[in-house]
């Protein structure tokens, strides 16, 4: 059991990507505001690679132990960004084995190249999804949303990339996943301006405690009310109106008579 054990973490490693500061191909993202270089080295192994099942199987887990909306909303975006980095990866051997003239290995790659590009929209969309309901719950801020909304356009560009790079004989199932991409953000930032009240509101609970203030707040005004009523307007002196003790009554009686 041990060495089973050590063995799935051995495989982790392998499969978990390496981060290295430099790489001969990279991806060049334009955003609206500055350049994103991503490295390809950091998508680890590729489809079609014997352990990259493994590296498929610890994302899993990884998304279904995540329990808050906000968060697995981010890592949704997140694996969408490393499926189209992917697809990129492959577009460039696709490219080695067209020039080649290898028609087996460029018939793998771009039913590889299809498959990435598929998962790059079912990531994309579970993200918008989850922030959405993240948002309608109040777990998630205006930040959390941002970040998942910059995740995805940033996979989509990358996804632009892909297009431009792959055969002729690619293109079109590449443009119907970038169509698919840009249609459903589209569709969720409609969503998300029908919610965009909820973003700025607090968070479950602050709410609460907003909730319960102004409950305190509606139950003093109610009892200053009452008060002003049963005192024609005045507040009710503490005190006032009070009995005095009953000897001295009657000898106020007989002093009078």
């Amino acid at each position: 059991m041990k060495a089973f054990v050590l063995l799935i973490v051995a495989l982790g490693m392998l499969v978990v990507p390496a981060f290295a500061e430099n790489s001969e191909e990279n991806v060049n993202v334009t955003n609206d505001e500055l350049d994103i270089i991503i490295n390809e080295s950091e998508v680890g192994t590729l489809p079609g690679e014997f352990t990259y099942g493994f590296k498929r199987f610890f994302e899993n887990v990884d998304k279904f132990f995540t329990f808050d909306k906000a968060e697995k909303a981010r890592k949704h975006a997140k694996y969408g960004m490393l499926r189209a980095v992917e697809a990129h990866v492959l577009s460039g051997k696709a490219q080695k084995f067209a020039a080649q003239g290898d028609q087996a290995g460029l018939n793998q790659t771009l039913r590889l190249i299809e498959q990435a590009t598929t998962e790059q929209n079912e990531e994309n969309q579970a993200a918008q999804n989850a922030i959405e309901e993240a948002v309608d719950e109040g777990s998630a801020d205006e930040e959390d949303v941002q970040q998942v909304q910059n995740e995805v356009r940033n996979s989509i560009r990358v996804l632009q990339r892909v297009y431009e790079k792959v055969p002729a004989q690619a293109k079109e199932g590449v443009l119907n996943a970038l169509n698919n991409s840009i249609m459903n953000q589209e569709r969720h930032m409609e969503r998300m301006q029908e919610r965009e009240g909820k973003m700025t509101q607090e968070r479950p609970g602050e709410k609460e405690d907003k909730n319960q203030s102004e409950t305190q707040n509606r139950t003093q005004e109610q009892i200053h009310n009452q008060t002003q009523n049963k005192t024609g307007g005045q507040d009710e002196i503490p005190g006032k109106g009070i009995g005095r003790p009953g000897n001295e009554a009657e000898n106020e009686s007989e002093d009078e008579e």
